[in-house]
């Protein structure tokens, strides 16, 4: 799979050599390049947090107490997210511009839909109330295996395809476990909600985190 999807860019005119105005190319300042990274991470950790943290109050109950036990939580995710997603497109694995991001959050929203279903199928055969080690084990084992196949279907190589593996986790962790579907509507809205808080950082990801055009539009290296 040469690209997760069509190479669409924000900015047609652009010429494919001129370098996108992210604080990640200005210069070659490595200390700046690691703040920007760590700022956008921790400012995708906080608007994930305060979207779940409104979609969880509308939909089921207000738990705005609780969030900051669930910062740490995710900022790993949005770290990953952020990481993820400025390795794709500097190994080439997914086109610059809006279209492709969207397709990237998107993406990540269905890396946790094979955990949800797992979730859902222990519940209806009641074995969470049994073992629930198990049912968090299995949780994560499903999450791994389902960024690894993502991570194998984009041709990853060495330490990231193990890091494809662990980005479905790290969002399922961040979800606080698999959604219980099974209890009727709202919990199916509040997964769905998911969604749009996914794309919507996948875009912020994107808006803050490319790399130089010239790079990312290379010719394809193993990743």
């Amino acid at each position: 799979m040469k690209k997760l999807l069509p190479n669409f860019g924000l900015n047609p005119a652009q010429s494919p050599s001129e370098p996108t105005a992210t604080c990640l190319n200005r210069g070659s300042n490595h200390g700046v390049k690691a703040v920007c990274l760590i700022s956008v991470t921790v400012l995708l950790a906080a608007i994930g947090t305060l979207a779940f943290g409104a979609l969880h109050a509308i939909l089921i109950v207000p738990i705005w107490r609780r969030l900051v036990g669930g910062f740490p939580f995710a900022l790993l995710a949005a770290a990953a997210i952020t990481l993820s997603y400025r390795h794709l497109r500097r190994v080439n694995k997914i086109g610059h511009g809006f279209w492709p991001a969207l397709g990237f959050g998107v993406l990540l929203w269905l890396s946790v839909l094979p955990t949800t279903a797992f979730g859902a199928f222990l519940r209806a055969t009641r074995f969470h109330q049994q073992n629930g080690t198990i049912e968090v084990i299995g949780s994560v084992l499903v999450a791994a295996a389902t960024g690894a196949l993502i991570g194998r279907s984009l041709r990853l190589r060495s330490w990231w395809l193990a890091a494809a593996a662990l980005l479905p986790v790290a969002l399922v962790v961040a979800m606080a476990g698999p959604i219980p579907v099974n209890n009727g509507r709202r919990p199916v809205l509040l997964l769905l909600g998911f969604l749009p808080i996914f794309v919507a950082a996948a875009l912020l990801a994107a808006l803050m985190t490319v790399e130089d055009r010239a790079l990312a539009d290379a010719p394809l290296r193993p990743g």
